[in-house]
């Protein structure tokens, strides 16, 4: 069952900061800041089960107003999944709306599940979903490509064979990590007294401030389905196209790929979501509606929720890449194009100075001792520095290698 239809007439929800749509103006004469007239605090789900095992997670939150600018959680409400088998699997909270199963476990094939939330003295449930199929990531590929600007970069495909069920609609997601390389390196730094003032002292032995890791996960899911095509393979679908310059694969990148195969109804709302948050339809002439998923109210059955609890097997496969693998070395950007050497001035007497503000606030760190300055009309300070994250990759990353990572030569 999907509840209600999936565009619903807004009828005064307009303007609530439902499903993340990022509002942009353009061509706007005079600045505009958006606020919320008319309000309705809707409770927000997002929740996937799937075939492996692990402790699963079930997201929780409530619309908030667009001039608000921080999340409303939902932390204590009570969360569990049922299935027809007479099985209950409890949630916690995790803290900041993140709910995880108490014990590990996966969807198996034939069963139904049903997520069940108890929340301010009210039950929703979710229609009874299972997996329609299954589907098996035969492959992902970083291949050298250019894209529909003519810009070079990697273009991440993935290709699979279908298993069993039904297995039309796939919904992809990805956790990428890459290798961070300060392009300079000091065996001393900046840190700030109690009184503001920066004092420069040695980089201790056990700092590692060269290399580190970073780890980001997909915004938003992948679709693709084979509804026009004779096989339900999938073939050199496009997850993800990074340009040559961005400096996520100046180094090494690895990349997570995870393959969910989804029913017909989730792939159609995915798909409604996605549409829901282009920017050029927010201001348009058609407003787009509330948006419905499977999950509802039973004490109300009329009350509004946002959210889809899909269960779906997955299938996942990671690679690693150096950019030399993919790209010629002279296509390599310079590491240090975004690592201007400044000289901020120092203070006088007792009052704080550039220098001081730059490594207070974590913007800029020390390089090397700088000659005397000999421009009167143009005075530079006596320390070249840098961008904090061009000679402390700690800014941006963590020194600490994950454990899945290998580097070329550990294959």
């Amino acid at each position: 069952m999907m509840k209600k239809n999936i565009l619903k007439s807004m009828k005064g929800i307009f303007g609530l900061a439902v499903i993340g749509i990022i509002l942009f103006f353009h061509s706007c004469v005079e600045p505009y800041t958006p606020s919320t007239e008319v309000f309705e605090q809707v409770l927000v789900v997002e929740s996937f089960l799937t075939s492996e095992l692990k402790h699963h997670q079930v997201k929780l939150s409530e619309t908030y107003r667009l001039e608000d600018d921080t999340v409303s959680y939902v932390t204590n409400a009570n969360v569990k999944v049922l299935s027809d088998k007479g099985e209950r699997f409890d949630y916690f909270s995790a803290g900041q709306g993140i709910y995880l199963s108490v014990d590990e476990y996966r969807a198996e094939q034939g069963v139904k599940y049903q997520l069940e939330i108890e929340f301010q003295g009210k039950i929703y449930r979710s229609d009874e979903e299972e997996i329609t199929g299954v589907s098996n990531l035969t492959s992902v590929e970083a291949n050298r490509a250019v894209d529909d600007d003519g810009v070079l970069g990697v273009a991440i495909q993935a290709n699979s064979n279908s298993a069993s069920g039904d297995t039309k609609f796939y919904r992809y997601t990805y956790e990428e990590t890459y290798k961070i390389v300060s392009p300079y390196t000091s065996n001393q730094k900046f840190i700030t007294d109690e009184d503001g003032f920066a004092v420069l002292v040695d980089v201790g032995p056990d700092e590692e401030r060269e290399i580190c890791y970073n780890t980001l996960s997909s915004k938003k899911g992948v679709l693709s389905n084979t509804n026009f095509l004779n096989a339900d393979n999938q073939e050199d679908v496009l997850i993800k196209f990074i340009p040559v310059t961005d400096k996520k694969i100046l180094n090494r990148y690895s990349i997570l790929v995870s393959q969910l195969v989804i029913s017909g109804e989730a792939y159609r709302y995915f798909e409604t979501l996605e549409e829901l948050s282009n920017s050029e339809s927010v201001f348009s002439q058609n407003q787009p509606g509330f948006l419905n998923g499977n999950i509802m109210s039973v004490n109300d059955p009329e009350e509004n929720v946002v959210g889809y609890f899909e269960v779906a097997s997955v299938s996942k496969q990671r690679i690693f890449f150096n950019f030399t693998d993919v790209f010629n070395s002279d296509e390599r950007p310079d590491p240090t194009a975004d690592c201007e050497v400044v000289r901020p001035l120092t203070g006088l007497g007792f009052e704080p100075g550039d220098i001081d503000f730059y490594v207070s606030a974590g913007l800029l760190q020390y390089l090397s001792d700088a000659p005397p300055s000999t421009d009167p009309l143009n005075p530079e300070g006596p320390y070249n520095m840098v961008p904090v994250e061009c000679i402390d990759c700690r800014s941006i990353g963590t020194p600490i290698k994950p454990d899945f990572w290998i580097e070329e030569n550990e294959n």
